[in-house]
């Protein structure tokens, strides 16, 4: 018997809709994985109300992922550019398959966006390998 793929959430970068991706998400798709993209609060306007910040994106990837997991669905995070900053704090805790960082950010625990771009980022060897 084999084992089920694991479905495919794609996290935008910043000023990225999801249609963006539509050439990516029909790519994996045709490799036979389930996949799905996000809209960021982040990309949207939302007058009246105020900008959206990056734990409102955290919160829309954390929910995302939390309603797969709780379909008792395998799940990997491909992330891009900024999304690698709100989805590395939207899976602190969940059992998530892998996460692929695409020209992403990859911030450090308790680093802000900011601190990630201006310094060194270097992640260890076995980060980049595995």
């Amino acid at each position: 018997m084999s084992t089920p793929k694991p479905t495919i959430v794609l996290v935008p970068g910043s000023f990225s809709s999801s249609s963006n991706y539509t050439d990516i998400l029909k790519a994996v798709r045709d490799l036979g994985y389930p996949a799905v993209t996000l809209e960021l609060p982040s990309t949207q306007k939302r007058m009246p109300l105020p900008p959206a910040s990056m734990m409102d994106d955290a919160d829309v990837i954390r929910r995302a992922v939390e309603t797969l997991l709780g379909q008792g669905k395998q799940v990997a995070v491909m992330c891009h550019s900024y999304g690698g900053v709100p989805t590395s704090q939207a899976l602190v805790g969940l059992g998530v398959k892998r996460v692929v960082y695409l020209s992403a950010l990859v911030p450090k625990v308790g680093q802000s966006l900011l601190m990630t771009s201006m310094g060194s980022n270097e992640l260890p060897m076995e980060a980049v390998v595995s």
